[in-house]
């Protein structure tokens, strides 16, 4: 059965635009085209292929198609290498990956490949991004479960240490008696996100639960480590990210001796494609520390 190409675009620009209006600016075109040509995957496919809601989510039957449509313009990018005279775009993959390595590892390993290839990257939960890649709608993730994916190789990263951190003044005023369950109760702490497992694994020694303490939700962790340094809250940030700072004195680590690791895995799709495969060898080569 051979599928359109444009009704594919079609598909992944109301995917990764996440609705039909935005799919028709981003490919030029109006939103009744966007509309027939999806219209016409599901008339051939005999079923949907998005759940049009907010934002959009693809059926079972559009993630095969989502996932068939980043794979081809793979492989399309491989043969452009291969026969230059075709002269193909660089190809787009999507990532789902964590805050956290967005914020120290993962733009060096962007920057060894940024000629190869272009990124839309999901930000979210080390503990979820696996399932993106499940969903068919991401060709690579980095995750903290090590048991590959169907149809996809789990590289291992390395195990990311989080420390505690805060200004020496909220430190002082906060934790004078170092860190104790009342005092963790008593301070403020800064998180990504409402329900941080992360946060609350390294308070299970304080035996301290969801709703004990007060936090700042804040979806931006690059900005984790000032937060602690004007003194908002206390936070956990991983060590490299707060490295300079705990090196300057301008934020003191809360539990040195407690520091938390991360496991963290690469998955990617098991496709003989260069641009995937430059990207693998550009995540090890910048998570090369984590290992040793």
């Amino acid at each position: 059965m051979q599928l359109d190409p444009k009704h594919l675009a079609a598909l992944a620009a109301v995917v990764e635009q996440g609705s039909f209006e935005q799919a028709a600016r981003w490919l030029n075109l109006t939103q009744g085209s966007i509309s027939l040509r999806i219209r016409a995957l599901e008339e051939r496919l005999g079923g949907p292929v998005v759940v049009r809601s907010q934002p959009i989510r693809l059926t079972e039957l559009g993630q095969v198609l989502y996932r068939h449509y980043q794979e081809l313009q793979l492989l399309s990018a491989e043969l452009a290498a291969r026969l230059p005279q075709l002269n193909d775009e660089r190809p787009r993959i999507r990532i789902a990956l964590n805050a956290d390595s967005l914020a120290t590892w993962f733009l060096d390993a962007m920057a060894e490949v940024k000629e190869q290839l272009l990124v839309d990257l999901l930000v979210m939960d080390q503990d979820i991004t696996h399932e993106k890649l499940k969903d068919g709608e991401v060709l690579a993730a980095v995750s903290a479960f090590g048991q590959p994916v169907q149809g996809c190789n789990a590289n291992f990263l390395g195990a990311m240490p989080y420390t505690a951190i805060a200004s020496p003044e909220y430190a002082a005023e906060y934790f004078p008696e170092g860190p104790t369950t009342e005092a963790f109760k008593a301070a403020t702490a800064m998180v990504y996100g409402h329900h941080d497992n992360l946060l609350l694994q390294f308070l299970n020694p304080w035996q301290l639960k969801d709703g004990d303490f007060a936090v700042h939700t804040m979806p931006a962790a690059q900005s984790f480590v000032d937060a602690a340094i004007k003194g908002l809250a206390w936070t956990l940030v991983p060590v490299w990210q707060a490295q300079e700072a705990i090196d300057s004195g301008r934020v003191v680590e809360l539990t040195p001796k407690d520091r938390i690791k991360v496991r963290l895995y690469w998955h990617y799709r098991r496709l003989d494609a260069s641009p995937l495969q430059s990207l693998t060898e550009a995540v090890m080569k910048a998570t090369a520390a984590l290992r040793n």
